[in-house]
């Protein structure tokens, strides 16, 4: 029915004006959190874009930002999420206004034909439980609450709501001290916690008198069952087995050919209940294809997945809100980027907003800049930094671990021309290497390969990276010795790796809540300098333009060619000309200057002192082969 199927993609430029649209409205446009977590203080978010990915690594507060997202309209709150136990306290429950945990988000909508922005805050307050507690808690409040507050132009910079008798007064409350809330319909999906009802019975539910081992836990499940597939094939349940079924439907053909085409089968039927039937609630789906029939506790996890992701999507209203931490588990590459597709479909036709978090390289490159938000943590202190909020492919693949290039060894460099450099080495002194080891450029820039990627790729202990900098980036007087050294401990190695860098690392110190363990940053600091002492090599010269000039007039003599990089880009751009035949008044394009130095580089050989400091770093690659 469905092998021909495939999912389209869906332009940048056709989503970017959906996004503009009246259409989709209210739609939020950013979220700020004066004080949330371990975020730094008044970190913001900017939606232009129907879809919006969270990428970091582990413990960059993605899950805590979607809690947040989804927590914004009327009605729905943070605490569901993140609450004070005795075990973890959220200190403070009763801080100042200006101390609270709180975020801010702006929302678009239209008064007729006048464009207005909402501004809402939502702190975390103090309150009477609203539901019977148990007796240990009683005379107690609830410190978890999250409700709304006014506007606040002293403490969090928010703007003074609009003068009186303007369109935007119907979206104020009679005080006129706080915006109403944006109203949209929510959609939130943990795909690393969302369970059928099988593997929560039989997996994930504790053992118990009545099923105290594995064996009685199976044998319980096959009784259970009964009821359920009664459920599936539409009988009148058993007197136990009433009120036990929730919810039964049978998906849309429109469902049946997303998730075929997603998950590379043809399915005819899927059901899904939602029930009781395993005790907690949960859902369990019956999916049919090519004459057989088998359920969820068959089905990989990620078909069970894709069933539930689809059919919320799907069932939802038009211009819902759509939160989804990590969709991409337990999906091959292929699956996800039809995911992705689908996904773009729906917030074209439906005007839905989308906002996730992932990992995954495929969904990633699906993307334009401008939606991918790379999220980062600030040396030592556990506090989440916004490091891009418009983060082009390659960069978040670099600061994820992730290298294009396939199999082998990469040489991480800073631009295309340090990469012609890498290459031409390869070929003069390792012609047999040329297609095992490969240059990748870093879009980051220098600096950001020694802050981030180069201890991210240390701590993991990367064995297929090599780091081949500019020489404007070495520190002439680093000193790689062992960091123990005599004493034994790690006292001021810390700040011997910035020296020996220029910059200050990453050092991803364990923690929690901001609180970072000197212990382990101390210990990581050694794990990144022994890795950049074996791993991290730099070209001759200021810069490859200046190697590539100084080495014009004949070998390299060993004492460096150190023309500033500013001139060395201005003599090229004349050269260029020269080389080309064209007149002084006219200019020469980026393509040009490049193809020039291509050509310089072409003509470099064993002698070349920067192909010979390019040859460190190769050698170096080709010794962990």
């Amino acid at each position: 029915m469905n092998e021909s199927f495939e999912i389209e993609d869906t332009s940048a430029d056709v989503l970017f004006r959906k996004f503009l649209h009246k259409s989709v409205e209210p739609v939020i446009t950013e979220i700020r959190f004066p004080r949330y977590k371990s975020l730094d203080p008044d970190l913001t978010i900017s939606f232009s874009y129907p879809i919006t990915a969270l990428v970091g690594a582990n413990g960059t507060n993605k899950s805590s930002i979607l809690h947040a997202i989804q927590a914004a309209p009327e009605g729905r709150s943070v605490g569901d999420f993140w609450f004070s136990t005795a075990v973890d306290e959220i200190k403070g429950p009763r801080l100042s206004a200006t101390d609270r945990h709180r975020f801010i988000y702006k929302y678009r909508t239209h008064v007729g034909r006048k464009e207005v922005f909402p501004e809402c805050r939502k702190s975390r307050v103090t309150r009477d439980h609203r539901t019977k507690v148990p007796r240990s808690l009683e005379g107690s409040r609830d410190p978890d609450a999250w409700e709304p507050t006014k506007i606040s132009t002293r403490d969090d910079g928010m703007q003074e709501a609009p003068p009186q008798g303007g369109p935007a007064d119907q979206l104020l409350y009679d005080s006129r001290k706080r915006w109403k809330l944006i109203e949209k319909n929510v959609i939130y999906l943990d795909f690393r916690s969302e369970l059928s009802a099988f593997d929560k019975f039989f997996y994930h539910s504790p053992f118990t008198q009545w099923a105290p081992n594995r064996a009685r836990k199976k044998l319980n499940l096959i009784v259970r069952s009964q009821g359920l597939s009664r459920a599936f094939s539409g009988e009148k349940p058993k007197k136990v087995d009433e009120n036990k079924l929730i919810d039964s439907r049978q998906l849309s053909p429109q469902s049946l050919v997303v998730i075929s085409a997603i998950l590379g089968k043809d399915f005819t039927k899927i059901q899904l209940l939602h029930h009781r039937y395993y005790a907690s609630p949960g859902y369990s789906a019956r999916m049919e294809l090519s004459g057989r029939s088998y359920s969820e506790a068959h089905a990989g996890s990620g078909e069970f997945a894709i069933v539930r992701l689809v059919d919320e999507v799907v069932s939802a209203p038009p211009n819902s809100l759509i939160v989804l931490d990590e969709p991409e588990v337990s999906l091959h590459p292929g699956a996800q980027r039809h995911l992705i597709r689908f996904l773009k479909q729906q917030c074209l036709t439906r005007g839905h907003q989308v906002v996730m978090s992932t990992h995954s390289p495929t969904i990633i490159s699906e993307l334009p800049p401008q939606a991918v938000k790379l999220l980062g943590t600030r040396t030592g202190e556990g506090v989440v930094e916004l490091l891009s909020d418009s983060t082009a492919p390659g960069e978040a693949f670099f600061h994820l671990g992730h290298f294009a290039g396939g199999t082998g060894q990469k040489i991480v460099v800073e631009d295309d021309l340090a990469a012609e450099i890498v290459t031409r080495s390869i070929r003069v002194f390792h012609p047999e290497y040329l297609d095992v080891i490969k240059p990748s450029v870093f879009p980051g820039g220098g600096d950001r390969i020694l802050k981030s990627l180069l201890p991210t790729q240390a701590l993991v202990g990367s064995a297929d990276v090599t780091l081949l900098l500019d020489g404007d980036k070495a520190q002439w007087d680093a000193d790689w010795s062992d960091p123990l050294g005599v004493s034994g401990d790690f006292v001021g190695w810390i700040e011997r790796l910035k020296k020996n860098l220029g910059v200050d690392p990453e050092l991803f110190p364990n923690g929690s809540n901001g609180t970072a363990d000197s212990t382990s940053k101390t210990e990581n600091a050694r794990t990144v300098a022994l890795w950049a002492r074996d791993e991290l090599f730099h070209l001759r010269g200021l810069s490859p333009e200046s190697a590539l000039l100084f080495e014009q007039g004949g070998v390299d003599d060993g004492d460096g060619p150190f023309i500033d990089a500013v001139t060395a880009k201005d003599e090229f751009v004349a050269q260029t000309k020269v080389f080309h035949g064209k007149l002084e008044r006219e200019k020469v394009t980026a393509e040009e200057i490049f193809g020039y130095q291509k050509h310089l580089i072409a003509r470099l050989g064993s002698g070349s002192g920067v192909l010979r400091s390019a040859n460190l770093a190769v050698e170096r690659a080709i010794s962990k082969l």
